[in-house]
């Protein structure tokens, strides 16, 4: 019954829209990051990470600000956190398993979810190329003194950019045209880039392969619905 209740909570919520509001920018050695959910008006929960300081073979130091506020209630919370390099690289592998077999909408929703509820996650792939990228945004400044490298580095920064919005745009919606920069920088040595993107997906989409794999397997069916590995 305690896992029944929280899919019976997502189906009669299915029809609303849910977006994910990525936010990443580096500047030399700052790093910030911010990913919020929301659901349409009647929930938000936002992951922040104001600071990342790489400490050499020691890892990663983190402060990490969490928020949710919605359904009458608001929580906030603060903590440090130290990554070591394994445990980091471990991260990147299963987000990069976790996109090849949910798509984007999945995977961010994946990752939203509390670990004993993310066996149950299971996206078609006709249902995430439903979503769209209501913004994408994607600034990079590049620093060099030596034009004849920075030239063909901001070429070469173009054309990575190109590819993948080109792989995006075959997957996904834009809502508007994504607006991609490379900008050459010939007075300073530090690089800047900065990646803001929405993408909105209802949240039906996401859910509804899940749901009919939790109703088999109380019917007898397969046992295992879905993790990255």
């Amino acid at each position: 019954m305690s896992t029944f209740v929280p899919f019976l909570f997502l189906f009669l919520f299915g029809f609303l829209p849910v977006s994910f509001h990525l936010h990443y920018h580096c500047r030399g050695k700052d790093d910030h990051f911010v990913l919020e959910l929301r659901l349409s008006k009647l929930y938000i929960f936002r992951y922040e990470i104001p600071s990342m300081v790489w400490e050499g073979t020691a890892g990663l130091n983190q402060k990490i600000l969490t928020a949710a506020e919605g359904f009458g209630f608001e929580e906030n919370r603060t903590q440090e956190k130290r990554m070591g390099i394994d445990a980091y690289l471990a991260n990147l592998l299963e987000i990069g398993r976790a996109l090849k077999k949910y798509g984007l909408g999945g995977t961010f929703f994946y990752f939203f979810l509390p670990e004993k509820y993310r066996r149950w996650v299971t996206v078609e792939e006709r249902f995430e190329r439903k979503g769209r990228f209501n913004r994408f945004v994607w600034r990079t400044v590049l620093g060099g003194a030596e034009p004849a490298v920075l030239g063909p580095t901001t070429g070469l920064c173009w054309g990575a950019k190109g590819v993948i919005v080109g792989f995006l745009a075959n997957e996904y919606r834009f809502k508007k045209p994504p607006r991609i920069m490379v900008v050459p920088n010939f007075r300073e040595k530090n690089w800047e880039t900065m990646l803001d993107c929405i993408f909105e997906i209802k949240l039906g989409h996401i859910i509804v392969a899940g749901i009919k794999n939790y109703l088999s397997q109380l019917g007898g069916g397969k046992n295992h619905a879905g993790t990255p590995d």
